[in-house]
């Protein structure tokens, strides 16, 4: 979930940018989060959740990774949050 001035998109939306906007990621269980900007890792997290802020546009996506047989693997990969300037 984004949420920028009083507005707020999910997966697959757009949101305009007032000055900069916060990120939210939740998890059911404790992952390895990755939030993505643009394809570019820009902030990690192990545990079941993450906030970040920006004020850069772009598409911003989530991957998370479990552990299984003693690796971590793909769990969650969405779909981006699109924030854009006027």
């Amino acid at each position: 979930m984004a949420r920028s001035g009083g507005d707020e998109a999910g997966m697959g939306q757009e949101l305009t940018l007032m000055n900069d906007a916060t990120l939210d990621v939740s998890s059911p269980l404790a992952a390895h989060i990755r939030l993505l900007h643009n394809g570019r890792v820009v902030a990690e997290h192990r545990g079941r959740r993450l906030r970040y802020r920006t004020s850069q546009p772009g598409a911003y996506r989530v991957e998370a990774y479990r552990r299984h047989l003693f690796r971590e693997r793909g769990w969650v990969y969405t779909n981006p949050i699109y924030l854009r300037r006027l």
